[in-house]
């Protein structure tokens, strides 16, 4: 009998490099996130993200970052606010409330760029390092975790060895 193998699954409004595991250090972290990659790769962790967001830089991440064990679905549609970003690790739940100031720049910086050079990866870097409130909840719920999983697996593919 094969093992159950429980799927990371991430789900935001437009994606931010390192956003699920240090929310204060989001741009220019490219080689933990490589690391992060990696460990998923090396210990075959499905994980899936969930993008709302269809712009030009969600879909760069789409097509450079996707690998066999990391699965990407963008311009996804889900009735969470534009201000809440979720991830699930197993049955823990991490819940994101990001100021709706905030949500709205980042918005408009997703909107008029195309690509992340170094230049607008700084420039992005000076908005979110402002000061705005955040609130973060951590929870443990296995009923919840396996509910939203669920929901949020619905638009990829699983090999049946992956359990929701």
């Amino acid at each position: 009998m094969e093992n159950k193998n429980h799927c990371i699954h991430s789900s935001f409004r437009y994606y931010f490099p390192c956003l699920i595991l240090d929310i204060t250090g989001i741009v220019g972290r490219n080689k933990e996130e490589q690391e992060i990659f990696k460990l998923l790769r090396k210990h075959r962790k499905i994980s899936l993200y969930s993008i709302v967001g269809k712009t030009a830089l969600d879909k760069h991440f789409k097509k450079h970052f996707s690998f066999e064990n990391l699965k990407i679905n963008i311009g996804c549609r889900f009735s969470f606010k534009e201000n809440y970003y979720l991830n699930i690790f197993h049955n823990f739940i991490l819940e994101i409330y990001l100021d709706t100031k905030l949500v709205e720049k980042i918005e408009k910086f997703y909107q008029e760029n195309t690509d992340m050079s170094l230049a607008k990866m700084k420039e992005f870097e000076r908005l979110i390092k402002q000061k705005y409130p955040i609130r973060m909840k951590i929870s443990r719920n296995i009923k919840k975790a396996r509910k939203l999983r669920k929901q949020l697996s619905k638009d990829f593919y699983l090999p049946n060895y992956i359990e929701i």
